[in-house]
């Protein structure tokens, strides 16, 4: 092995813009920004619906000015210059970073070579020497291996930090407009997550394999060479990222600033950042919702209200076309993401309150109840403490398959988190033959949140039932091989099924289905109501705002 190459960390292969994979040589290159390279044409040509909207005009790396033709740096082959004398007065702080490409040859020596140990000598009065030495050795192995991954670290989140200030520049330049700035951010997100796998493969290349203990290990354990290691790059990447937001935020930002931020951590990176307030921050002014002390008290006292009438049919058919414009019909690009959790053929995204540039006054009319819902209901004496994020749940269903699986909004109530759930409806002209009904598993006969549904009780199980019917229901013949049974034996039998009888009955009664008509709002504690949301014909919309207890 070459000793440069030994010595060397700076080696990787090059890989293709498009299927990330290495190869020796791309012979593919964007003849207009010359930064996009690729493994064929083929891969040129599917890249470039999202590469156009980064792409400009190669510019001398130095000047920054766009010549006919650029020279290129014989080394890396990444940077380009005007002339001589602009590459000669950049290098200086190019060749920190001017690396050329490994053969495939050279990352196979890396690979297979061990990196040679260097051993202390032992002086030979010294009892036991052989184990001495390898148990120091080894402690200096692991303490450099700390350092190690402590440093590259470091320079991952500088990586990141670069990345983040790339992707807020692209929001503010847009003017906060999703349609513009989302392609960019898409892009820069992808080639973020490339740079974390090339990092972390040429760290993994110069480690030898004593070498890799401890922090290495349990650093680098998820990018094996086994299978797929991307999804191992944006688990990585979305650790990071929520770092350094976390770092911008605690450090104090501008009001647009902060929305930025929080956009790209919730809905490009899924790093649940809400950066909660009080919700005296988001209080109504006065007139605005007029009468809502009833239902302030059910919420205290009952746990649950529908309240009706929050937006009209005009309002509603306004915002239902803004959510469909701007986020259904542009989820493809970046707008939506697949929902989690209990979710199925959904979409969801997160928007910012106060909201951005560019939202109509009746989105923004809507954001700002739901956001001052919960000043209302604290006010008016609800027992604990509330603390209300800032970003609000815009959730849509794919119609004919999208529903919502029975569950909890909160499934862990020892540990605080979510308290109670606000559900604001923003579809028009919403029938019963439309479906997508609220199923909400309710108290009998009251307006209150009910037990653990039947349908998730082990002992209430349609088996279990059948299994009860099937016993009770044999021919005349199989109940005279039965020994007789006495008088109270049978009591107690028409008892049992008298109860089961029931117990069916209130089943069928223990939920309740509300329509989800433009301007309907559902407020429940989010670790009591077991809820669902059906099946529904045509797109519906829906607000959700998740606030958490304080204390």
């Amino acid at each position: 092995m070459p000793a440069s190459l030994a010595m060397s960390k700076a080696f990787y292969l090059p890989r293709c813009n498009k299927c990330d994979k290495e190869f020796e040589k791309l012979e593919v290159v964007c003849e207009r920004c010359r930064e996009a390279f690729y493994c064929s044409k083929e891969c040129q040509t599917k890249a470039w619906k999202n590469h156009q909207n980064i792409c400009k005009l190669a510019r001398c790396h130095e000047c920054d000015k766009e010549p006919d033709k650029l020279l290129c740096c014989g080394r890396c082959k990444s940077a380009f210059y005007c002339s001589r004398e602009c590459q000669n007065n950049a290098w200086k702080n190019h060749k920190k970073n001017c690396r050329r490409p490994i053969t495939v040859d050279e990352k196979a020596q890396l690979l297979e070579e061990p990196k040679p140990i260097k051993k202390k000598e032992v002086r030979p009065e010294a009892k036991n020497p052989a184990p001495a030495v390898v148990e120091e050795e080894e402690e200096n192995d692991d303490e450099d291996s700390v350092q190690t991954a402590a440093q590259f670290r470091q320079e991952l989140l500088s990586l990141t930090q670069v990345t983040n200030s790339k992707m807020v520049q692209a929001m503010q330049e847009s003017k906060g407009d999703p349609a513009k700035f989302l392609p960019q951010v898409v892009e820069l997100k992808d080639e973020y997550h490339r740079m974390i796998l090339d990092h972390v493969r040429v760290r993994n290349c110069s480690l030898s394999a004593p070498g890799k203990r401890k922090a290495d290990a349990e650093f680098l354990a998820a990018f094996s060479d086994d299978g797929d290691q991307l999804p191992a790059a944006v688990a990585f990447g979305r650790s990071l990222m929520k770092e350094v937001i976390m770092a911008l935020l605690k450090r104090g930002l501008s009001a647009s600033a902060c929305v930025d931020q929080l956009d790209l951590a919730n809905n490009h990176f899924n790093a649940g950042i809400v950066s909660p307030r009080t919700p005296s921050d988001f209080a109504l002014e006065d007139g605005d919702l007029d009468g809502f002390e009833p239902a302030a008290t059910k919420v205290r006292e009952n746990g649950f209200v529908s309240v009706h009438g929050l937006l009209d049919e005009e309002m509603g058919a306004i915002i239902h076309g803004e959510c469909k414009e701007k986020y259904w019909d542009c989820r493809d690009a970046g707008c939506m993401r697949p929902s989690a959790g209990a979710a199925v053929d959904g979409y969801e995204c997160w928007l910012p309150y106060p909201p951005r540039k560019g939202t109509s006054p009746e989105l923004e009319h809507a954001l700002r109840v739901i956001f001052g819902l919960p000043h209302e209901i604290q006010r008016h004496g609800y027992p604990v403490r509330l603390k209300v994020p800032t970003m609000a749940h815009l959730s849509c269903f794919l119609p004919g398959s999208g529903r919502e699986a029975l569950h909890l909004d909160n499934h862990n109530p020892a540990s605080g988190g979510r308290e109670l759930t606000f559900v604001l409806f923003l579809s028009p002209q919403w029938t019963e033959k439309h479906g997508g009904s609220f199923r909400a598993y309710m108290q009998p006969d009251e307006d209150s949140p009910g037990p653990r549904p039947a349908s998730l009780t082990q002992s209430e199980e349609p088996g279990a039932g059948l299994a009860s019917q099937k016993e009770h229901s044999q021919p005349a013949a199989n109940a005279q091989e039965e020994p007789a049974r006495d008088k109270g034996e049978q009591a107690v039998l028409a008892d049992v099924d008298r109860e089961a009888e029931e117990n069916q009955e209130e089943r069928a009664e223990r939920f309740k289905d509300f329509e989800p008509e433009a301007g309907q709002c559902l407020i429940f504690r989010s670790r009591e109501l077991w809820h669902e949301l059906l099946v529904a014909k045509r797109l519906q919309f829906a607000l959700t705002l998740f606030v958490q207890c304080a204390d």
